[in-house]
């Protein structure tokens, strides 16, 4: 059994995390790929340091685990301290209303210490201690899903094994697990800008006097690309608002399509809505005319469940608002 606890900072493109770990190995009873069976493990605990980008996981984890047991073969009590480091990374495939499938793999090396006490009575009493570095891998596969009203809170249950060779073959130990993950809420937030460049003002509402000019720049799903055939369009709209009046504001609106994480889907659309800010921004249209709100998968144009639908979905409204005097 291992239980988890993970506070991430930041947010966005990536994220930091630190993870804390209680685990518990099993061993099947005369299972031919676990040559420890005579050992009973004690509850262990294991620590990671790591980032996230995205979906992906990456992650240094550290820990402990003890083991105690009599050797069958020359009846003598065994202790084994079990010291893990491994790089470990993992990917959450979404799945819909917030479930996901996270595989999860690392490798690295195992330090582990051992301590028989060998003593044949009556007599002194004999202890012998061995230090060994060895190479160790893991696996695991967990179902993981995002609690509905916390959607900070990530609850993840799986199973997997760890891997250690060893001379009469490869040990494998295997291990079930469950743990929670918290990640802070992402807040809607203005572009990040420096002291000389003033922040977009809050949208008021304005009574446009003529329709007002919308155009929709798409994105490939999941990422913050472009689609390629988009690019002369956004030169096109460019060109069209620097031909308008310099008190026409621009209003970005951000969307994706969504997946099932809504907090990233949230922070996708704005970072969409920052990449066409910043792109308009480098063709002379001034910070101060345009607004930007992200909107996350909240406002679809169409059903998510066709190629067409999600293609535009995933999208950044570009809307010129026409209230005021010219």
């Amino acid at each position: 059994m291992r239980l988890s606890f993970r506070t991430v900072w930041g947010g966005g493109k990536t994220a930091i995390f630190i993870k804390g770990v209680a685990q518990y190995y099993f061993f099947p009873a005369n299972a031919p790929f676990v040559f420890w069976d005579y050992l009973k493990p004690d509850p262990g605990f294991r620590a990671a340091l790591g980032f996230e980008w995205r979906n992906f996981d990456f992650s240094l984890e550290s820990g402990y685990t003890h083991f105690a047991g009599i050797d069958p073969y020359r009846i003598y009590v065994e202790d084994l301290h079990l010291f893990p480091l491994l790089f470990k990374f993992g990917y959450i495939f979404a799945l819909p209303k917030g479930w996901g499938i996270q595989p999860e793999a690392g490798f690295g090396a195992v330090f582990y210490k051992t301590i028989h006490d060998s003593t044949i009575h009556p007599g002194p009493r004999i202890m012998q201690e061995s230090f060994t570095v060895n190479m160790m891998a893991s696996l695991r596969l967990n179902l993981v899903w995002e609690i509905p009203k916390a959607s900070f809170l990530l609850l993840h249950i799986g199973g997997g094994a760890d891997m250690i060779p060893e001379t009469e073959g490869p040990n494998f130990i295997p291990a079930v697990e469950a743990g929670l993950t918290f990640k802070p809420r992402l807040s809607r937030r203005t572009p990040v800008r420096s002291a000389s460049q003033p922040a977009p003002r809050p949208m008021t509402p304005t009574t446009p006097r003529q329709p007002a000019p919308t155009w929709n720049i798409h994105f490939i799903e999941n990422t913050e690309q472009i689609v390629p055939t988009d690019y002369p369009l956004l030169e096109k709209i460019a060109n069209a608002i620097k031909q308008l009046p310099a008190n026409c504001k621009i209003q970005l609106d951000g969307h994706v399509a969504a997946w099932g994480r809504p907090d990233a889907e949230m922070d996708l659309s704005f970072w969409r809505g920052q990449l066409i800010l910043e792109a308009l921004s480098s063709r002379g249209i001034a910070d101060e005319r345009i607004y930007f709100l992200p909107w996350g998968s909240t406002k679809p144009l169409m059903r998510n469940d066709t190629t067409e639908g999600r293609y535009l979905n995933n999208r950044v409204e570009i809307t010129v608002l026409t209230g005021g005097k010219d």
